[in-house]
């Protein structure tokens, strides 16, 4: 379950589940599942199946999800599946995790029983390819719009989502 600590942060229990979003947090419910890259000024849980990208500050991607593209984030804990680069300054990858693709972090945190097939390099190295052109920044096909929540769990006004772009 999420919990706010001291600071306002908002964390997940140790199997990545969330009974509410709370204010600030988007959720990709486990019934849903979204086809278009997604990008989200806040936190964002993923417990649905997303095929597409992802760009978000925070990002939980919960034990029985599925990423189907890359993760571009300040900070990722991976519960569920990504098939797909993951890129962020923090990445953490719980004992249920399972990540094939490349890491690109400043901190990583490997639990016993996570599978990881992929390179792991500093974050330092991808921005040094992204000065160098050798990376390609995409916009977002599919934005989520963040709405102040009022704390329950029926879903109701906490975000929506919008098609951007052409």
């Amino acid at each position: 379950m999420f919990s706010k600590d001291k600071s306002g942060a908002a964390s997940a229990d140790s199997r990545g589940t969330a009974t509410s979003g709370g204010p600030g947090m988007s959720r990709i419910s486990a019934n849903l599942q979204i086809t278009g890259n997604l990008k989200s000024i806040g936190n964002l849980h993923v417990d649905g199946r997303v095929t597409g990208d992802i760009k978000g500050r925070n990002v939980v991607v919960g034990e029985h999800a599925i990423v189907d593209g890359e993760i571009d984030c300040e900070s990722v804990t991976i519960h569920g599946t990504v098939n797909g680069e993951v890129r962020a300054m923090t990445v953490t990858l719980a004992s249920s995790a399972r990540v094939v693709g490349d890491i690109a972090h400043e901190s990583l945190t490997i639990e016993t029983g996570a599978r990881l097939e992929g390179s792991v390099r500093p974050y330092a190295e991808r921005l040094a390819d992204a000065d160098n052109g050798r990376i390609e920044d995409s916009s977002a096909d599919i934005a989520l719009i963040e709405h102040g929540g009022d704390g329950d769990d029926s879903g109701d006004g906490e975000s929506s989502a919008r098609k951007v772009g052409s």
